[in-house]
């Protein structure tokens, strides 16, 4: 067990760590303006195995007539510091229209990452998608594999499950998504900013490269991968139609100097999604790091009342997902009526019961408290100091998790989560087997994205 005087390091540490990350990507540039030759034939690029890159709905359905999507993704570290954010973020919504609670992406970046976080957001529903170990630019295929690798064997989220990936920075070229690619492992990338002035696409696959401007890295070599999803960060437009940024937004013309302010955030927000739901509705995406929003409150609040106000005035046809229900919706598109039963866009919700015994979930069944309270006498306080503390129920290793020896050899004997999943149950790393607790009101949306993957 850590000390008291460690856990109190260790917190000091992680606040210097989100400072850090907001001076990293607190900002975002602006104008894309990198051009892009791309051409897809849609007589050969066809679904489910291939996608061209198209404002308009799949299936040939009338926009007027599907779900708005917003996708919410957060990037980096997870942690106690971070922690009040993303519950005011993902916390005490009503259900999208089919009954099923919002579920967001995580994009996690393993440094300064708690663990016991992952796993209670993972059993929330909510996606776990891959950022790299140290948040590398450009990220070599060692990065990419250490972090997906440790998430599945710390954060208690199946390999199968790991299914996306975002390079930090957003900074990319052909050598990292040779990487990304060779692993055989990722359904997707989502790390391009797309101008939504002249495109606003919705996903699609890199057999034909890509079809947006590189304009946050460089698209060299022939840059096609087959069968790998891109789903492209579509950029804020002001209200004269600049661009803003494709995250964490930046001051809006005449607006206020410095931050923007809530206000005018929520202004920004709204006329971007009535642009897309008036429009194609291609997806909306919101991309933020949760960092920021402490030194900047007025981020939250702008973006509470933008959530508030679509819920109050479109209950029934806007659905807030994560990507690989977004994907899983292309594969197998559906109208408003049908997709409220669309097991594409279905929903895990954990069995929370006081007589349910405690496994490593991250769930507390007794005093329901939380993460912070979660699998009571089964959490394990990890440290090596003097920069890494953190938690997690499926045992602490000899040293810290590092590229070269994702998983060390760990204490104790907790396994590791099945790479399959558990189907309808959680994993008891104690007990070494699948304990069935979980209700599933629909099925499992990553069976349907990976069925029609392989």
């Amino acid at each position: 067990m850590v000390s008291a005087a460690a856990v109190f390091s260790a917190i000091a540490v992680l606040v210097s760590a989100a400072t850090l990350v907001v001076a990293q990507e607190g900002a975002s540039a602006g104008t894309i303006t990198v051009p892009v030759t791309y051409s897809c034939d849609p007589n050969v690029c066809k679904p489910p195995a291939c996608f061209c890159a198209s404002t308009k709905p799949p299936g040939g359905l009338d926009p007027k007539n599907i779900p708005m999507f917003i996708t919410l993704t957060f990037d980096d570290s997870i942690n106690s510091v971070v922690w009040p954010i993303i519950q005011n973020f993902t916390e005490g919504w009503n259900p999208n229209p089919n009954g099923c609670p919002h579920s967001s992406t995580f994009f996690v970046s393993n440094q300064y990452t708690e663990y016991n976080y992952v796993s209670y957001l993972y059993s929330m529903g909510h996606e776990i998608a891959v950022h790299t170990v140290n948040h590398i630019a450009n990220a070599p295929q060692a990065e990419i594999r250490a972090s997906q690798q440790a998430t599945n064997a710390f954060g208690g989220v199946p390999m199968n499950q790991l299914l996306g990936f975002r390079h930090p920075f957003l900074a990319f070229d052909g050598a990292s998504f040779d990487g990304l690619a060779g692993l055989g492992t990722f359904l997707y990338d989502s790390s391009m900013p797309e101008d939504s002035n002249s495109s606003g696409f919705w996903p699609y696959t890199l057999d034909n490269g890509p079809a947006v401007g590189c304009a946050s890295g460089t698209c060299d070599g022939p840059f096609r991968y087959p069968g790998l999803w891109e789903i492209p960060l579509n950029t804020l437009l002001n209200s004269d139609l600049t661009e803003n940024g494709p995250m964490d937004p930046n001051p809006v013309p005449g607006g206020a100097v410095g931050q923007p302010t809530a206000t005018e955030i929520f202004e920004l927000l709204k006329f971007n999604f009535l642009r897309r739901y008036n429009g194609d509705r291609a997806p909306m995406g919101i991309f933020i790091h949760a960092a920021t929003q402490i030194a900047v409150p007025a981020r939250t609040a702008g973006f509470l009342q933008f959530f508030q106000w679509t819920q109050e005035t479109y209950p029934n046809d806007v659905y807030y997902i994560n990507n690989q229900q977004l994907l899983s919706w292309m594969l197998n598109p559906t109208d408003v009526a049908t997709s409220k039963g669309s097991p594409t866009l279905g929903c895990r919700l954990p069995a929370i019961d006081p007589s349910n015994p405690e496994i490593c979930d991250g769930i507390n069944n007794k005093a329901r408290g939380g993460v912070l309270a979660a699998d009571p006498g089964l959490v394990m306080s990890c440290a090596f100091p003097p920069m890494s503390y953190w938690s997690t129920c499926f045992g602490c290793p000899n040293i810290d998790v590092n590229t070269t020896e994702p998983v060390p050899p760990r204490s104790g004997n907790r396994t590791i989560v099945p790479a399959a999943g558990c189907g309808a149950g959680a994993w008891d790393p104690v007990g070494a087997k699948v304990s069935f607790r979980l209700s599933c009101l629909l099925l499992l949306f990553t069976s349907v994205v990976v069925g029609a993957a392989n």
